[in-house]
C-alpha cells in the first residue's frame, strides 16, 4: 500500500513539474473580469480616499547653525566676564534632537494656540480656517485647565452682541467677550473680523491638548542637512493650512534661538535665580517683621505711641464720667423703686419726669398715669361696683407690677455697667502706665525691619545687573532663509497612488486566485485526471434542471452533447469487446458523485441512437434509482439472488419516460450485500442482459467506500470512475490508480462529472458548442467567465 501511495505521490509531483507556462496565464486571462473588477474598484477606492483626504502643504526654512568655536571671539564679551557669561559649543546632531523636542514644540503650539481649531462644513472635507477665522477664543492666564483638557463646540453668530453655543445636542446663547465655562477651562470669544466671508457661519471649534498637538506637530517636522560639510539644516513641516505651516517652522526657529541662548548663559541664570531666590527670602523676612510690628501694635492696642498716650488719657477721662453718669441713673432708680414701692397706692399718679435713661420704663409710667386718670373719669360718673372701674383697678395693679419688675430689672443693669466700666477705667490706668516699656520694644523691631529694607533694596539692584549680563547675548543659530512654500499638494500623491491602485488591482485577484489553487485539494478540471494516465473519456457539464434526465431524443443541448461523447468514446474504449451486450460499471470513490444521474443520461443517449438499454442498479445498501427516478419501490436484484426459483425478468420495469430502457432495480436492502454479491446466481442476471440489450449500465455502489462493485467487477467489459468537479478531493484519486495499475476494475476510465461553465472555460482547448442554440448576450458570456 505505501509503494502505491509513493507510485501515486510520484505520478502528482511529475504533474506538478510539467507546468505549461499558458496554462498557467489562461488560468488568470479566462477570469478578466473578476481582475478588471478589482481594478475598477481599486481605482474607485484611490478616488474616494483622495476625495475625503485632507490635501497637505509642505513649508520649509533654512538655518546655519553656527560652531561657537569659530563664530566668535573671546574678547567681544571680556566686558562682562565679571559676571560670569559661559559659552558652551554647539554639536550638530545635538541642536537637532533639540529642535525635534517635545518641550519646544509646546512652547510653539502655546504660542500659536494650536490647540484650538476653527473649522466650517464644506463638501466633501470641512475647511480649517486657522487665521482666517471672524472668532478668536481666548482663556483666562493661567488656566492649566484649558491647555490640557479636550473639548469641542459648534458656535453659531445671533447678533453683534450674542451667539449660541450647540453641544451634546443642547443649545445655549452667550454674549461676547464674556468668559463661559464649558467643562474644559473657562475661555471667551472675541469677533475678530466682521467683514470676515464666514462671519454669518456655523464654525466648530476645537481644543485640544497642548501635549497632544505637540506630538502631531513633532511628527510633521523633519530636519536634514544640506550636506556633511557644512552646518546648515533645512527643516520641513506638513499642514493643511499653508500660513500655519510657515509659523510653525519660523516659531520654532525663534523658539531655539531663545532657548540656545538660554544654556549659553545658564551661570547668569542661576545668579539670577539666586538673587531672586534671597529676594523672595527677604521678602518674606520683611514681611515677618512687618507682621511682628503689626502684632506687636495689634496686641498692644497701638498705632502712634505719642498718640495712644493721649488717646489713653482721654479715655480713662470718658470712663469716669460714663461711671458718674451711670451712678446717677442707679441711685435715681433704687429711689424711685422704695418711693413706689412704700409710699403709693395704685391708684395714685406715678412720678413720670424723672430722668430715668430707660424709655421702656418711661413709656410704661406714661401708661400707667393714662389709665389711672381713665379710672378717676370713670369713678365720677359710675361707682367703684362699675364693671369698668373694677377692670380699669386690675389693669392698674398688673402695670403696678411690671412697672416695678422693669425698675428692677433696670437697676440690676445699672449695677452692671457701673462694675464693668471701673474695670475697664483701671485697664486704661495700666496702660498709661506701660507706656515708657512699650516704645523700647517697638524700636527694637523698627530696627531689625530697616535692616532688612536695605538689604532688599541691594538686591534688587543686583538683580538688574544680572539682567544686563543676560541680555548681551547672542543666539548661535542664524537663520538663511525663513519658511517658505510653493503652496503646491505634496500629500497625498494622486499619481502615484491611482498607479499604485491599478497595481493592487491587478495583483489582489491574481493572489487570491493563486492561494485558492494552491490549497485547494479538490479536482476543478480534466487535466488532473489526465495526468494520471488513465483513460479519460469526457466531462459532464453542471445542470441546473430539476429534470434529472438531461440528455433526451433530439436535444442538442451542450448537456447532451457531453453525453454523446462520453457514448463515442465509450465505444471507442469497447472497440474489441465482441460479446453482444456490453456490461458498463458506473462508480465512484465516495457518495454523492453523480453515479445514478450519469448512469440514467447515458442509457439515455445509448437508446437515442436505437439500442435496447438496460439500467441495473447494483447498490444493494441504497434504494437510490428508483428514489431518484420518482419511481414506486420494486423488488430487484437483491430478491432475485435470495429466491433460488425466480426468474430476472420478474424484477424487470419499463423505464416510463423511454422504450428503449428498462430498469432492474437493486431490491430491498438485505443485511449481507457482500456476499449476496459473490453468489453465482449473478451470473445469471448478467448473462440474460447481454442476451436481451445492447447496453447493460450498471450503477454500483461507491468503490472506495466498500466491495461490493470490485466483487462484481468480473462481469463489467468497463468500468466509468465518476469524479465530481469542486467535491472530490485530488487525495482520493490514489483508490481508482491503484485499481487501474492493478488492473482489479477491467477498462477502467474516468469521466468528470458537474463541470461548472468557468471550469469549461478554464482550458483553452475546450470543446464547449452547440448546433442550434443562438448566441447568448454579452452579460451571459461575461457572467460564463466567473
Amino acid at each position: 500500500m505505501k509503494d502505491q501511495l509513493t507510485d501515486f505521490e510520484q505520478d502528482l509531483s511529475n504533474f506538478k513539474s510539467e507546468i505549461n507556462l499558458k496554462e498557467v496565464l489562461w488560468k488568470y486571462i479566462i477570469r478578466w473580469p473578476w481582475i478588471l473588477i478589482s481594478v475598477a474598484l481599486s481605482i474607485s477606492v484611490c478616488y474616494y480616499y483622495l476625495r475625503y483626504t485632507q490635501p497637505l502643504y509642505e513649508a520649509s526654512s533654512t538655518i546655519l547653525l553656527r560652531d561657537e568655536s569659530k563664530g566668535r571671539s573671546i574678547d567681544e564679551l571680556s566686558t562682562f566676564s565679571d559676571l560670569g557669561i559661559i559659552n558652551t559649543k554647539s554639536n550638530l546632531e545635538n541642536e537637532i534632537e533639540i529642535l525635534k523636542s517635545r518641550t519646544l514644540m509646546q512652547r510653539v503650539c502655546r504660542q500659536l494656540h494650536l490647540n484650538i481649531s476653527y473649522s466650517v462644513e464644506r463638501s466633501p472635507l470641512e475647511l480649517d480656517l486657522y487665521q482666517a477665522s471672524p472668532i478668536e477664543i481666548q482663556s483666562k492666564e493661567n488656566d492649566s485647565l484649558f491647555f490640557e483638557s479636550s473639548g469641542s463646540f459648534i458656535y453659531k453668530p445671533v447678533s453683534g452682541t450674542e451667539f449660541i453655543i450647540k453641544r451634546n445636542e443642547t443649545e445655549k446663547k452667550y454674549a461676547y467677550n464674556h468668559f463661559i465655562d464649558l467643562g474644559f477651562g473657562e475661555f471667551r470669544i472675541i469677533k475678530k473680523r466682521e467683514e470676515s466671508i464666514y462671519a454669518n457661519e456655523e464654525i466648530s471649534v476645537s481644543v485640544r491638548p497642548i501635549a497632544t498637538v505637540a506630538d502631531i506637530y513633532t511628527k510633521k517636522l523633519s530636519i536634514e542637512t544640506i550636506n556633511a560639510k557644512s552646518n546648515v539644516i533645512r527643516m520641513r513641516v506638513r499642514d493643511a493650512v499653508v500660513i500655519r505651516a510657515k509659523q510653525v517652522l519660523n516659531a520654532l526657529t525663534l523658539q531655539y534661538k531663545q532657548d540656545a541662548i538660554n544654556d549659553k548663559n545658564q551661570a547668569s541664570i542661576n545668579t539670577a535665580e539666586f538673587i531672586g531666590e534671597r529676594i523672595r527670602f527677604i521678602t518674606a523676612e520683611l514681611s515677618e517683621l512687618e507682621g511682628n510690628a503689626e502684632d506687636f501694635k495689634r496686641k498692644n492696642n497701638l498705632v502712634d505711641i505719642p498718640s495712644e498716650t493721649s488717646i489713653y488719657l482721654t479715655t480713662e477721662s470718658d470712663f469716669s464720667k460714663l461711671i458718674l453718669e451711670t451712678s446717677i441713673q442707679l441711685e435715681l432708680s433704687k429711689y424711685f423703686y422704695n418711693y413706689v414701692n412704700t409710699e403709693k397706692e395704685a391708684t395714685e399718679l406715678l412720678p413720670a419726669d424723672l430722668g430715668l435713661a430707660d424709655e421702656t420704663v418711661t413709656l410704661m409710667l406714661e401708661k400707667y398715669n393714662e389709665a389711672v386718670l381713665k379710672r378717676n373719669r370713670v369713678l365720677k360718673g359710675a361707682g367703684p361696683n362699675n364693671p369698668d372701674a373694677i377692670q380699669l383697678q386690675e389693669q392698674l395693679t398688673r402695670s403696678r407690677e411690671n412697672i416695678m419688675q422693669s425698675v428692677r430689672n433696670y437697676i440690676s443693669i445699672l449695677e452692671l455697667k457701673v462694675k464693668e466700666l471701673g474695670t475697664q477705667q483701671g485697664k486704661i490706668a495700666g496702660k498709661i502706665s506701660q507706656v515708657p516699656r512699650k516704645e523700647r520694644e517697638y524700636r527694637e523691631i523698627e530696627r531689625q525691619q530697616n535692616i532688612k529694607e536695605a538689604l532688599y533694596l541691594y538686591l534688587l539692584q543686583k538683580r538688574e545687573e544680572t539682567a544686563l549680563a543676560l541680555s548681551v547675548s547672542v543666539s548661535n543659530a542664524k537663520v538663511i532663509d525663513e519658511a517658505y512654500s510653493s503652496g503646491s499638494i505634496v500629500a497625498p500623491n494622486r499619481r502615484f497612488l491611482f498607479l499604485l491602485a491599478i497595481i493592487a488591482g491587478l495583483l489582489i485577484p491574481v493572489i487570491v486566485i493563486y492561494v485558492n489553487d494552491l490549497f485547494d485539494t479538490k479536482v476543478l478540471d480534466s487535466k488532473a485526471l489526465k495526468d494520471l494516465n488513465v483513460p479519460f473519456i469526457g466531462e459532464i457539464p453542471s445542470s441546473n434542471q430539476k429534470n434529472r434526465l438531461v440528455a433526451v431524443v433530439g436535444d442538442k443541448s451542450y448537456f447532451s452533447e457531453a453525453f454523446r461523447l462520453v457514448r463515442t468514446n465509450i465505444s471507442f474504449l469497447l472497440k474489441d469487446n465482441l460479446s453482444k451486450g456490453k456490461v458498463i460499471f458506473i462508480t465512484s470513490s465516495l457518495a454523492k458523485e453523480g453515479k445514478t444521474f450519469v448512469s440514467i443520461n447515458l442509457a439515455a443517449v445509448a437508446a437515442s441512437a436505437g439500442k435496447r438499454v438496460l439500467i441495473v442498479g447494483l447498490d444493494l445498501r441504497r434504494q437510490k434509482l428508483l428514489t431518484y427516478l420518482k419511481l414506486p419501490p420494486h423488488e430487484g436484484i437483491s430478491n432475485f439472488l435470495i429466491n433460488s426459483t425466480s426468474t430476472v425478468d420478474k424484477y424487470i420495469i419499463p423505464f416510463p419516460e423511454n422504450e428503449q430502457i428498462d430498469i432492474l432495480p437493486s431490491g430491498d436492502i438485505p443485511p449481507n450485500p457482500s456476499e449476496l454479491l459473490m453468489k453465482d446466481k449473478l451470473e445469471e442476471v448478467f448473462n440474460y442482459a447481454r442476451e436481451n440489450y445492447d447496453y447493460i449500465i450498471v450503477d454500483t455502489a461507491p468503490a472506495g467506500l466498500v466491495t461490493d462493485t470490485v466483487l462484481a467487477a468480473k462481469y463489467a467489459d468497463c468500468v466509468i470512475y465518476i469524479v465530481r468537479a469542486n467535491h472530490t478531493d485530488k487525495k482520493t484519486l490514489s483508490t481508482p490508480l491503484n485499481f487501474y495499475k492493478e488492473n482489479r476494475l477491467p477498462n477502467l476510465a474516468f469521466l468528470l462529472n458537474d463541470v461548472s461553465d468557468h471550469s469549461l472555460a478554464s482550458y483553452p482547448y475546450t470543446y464547449n458548442y452547440s448546433y442550434t442554440e443562438e448566441k447568448p448576450p454579452w452579460w451571459k458570456r461575461i457572467r460564463l467567465k466567473f
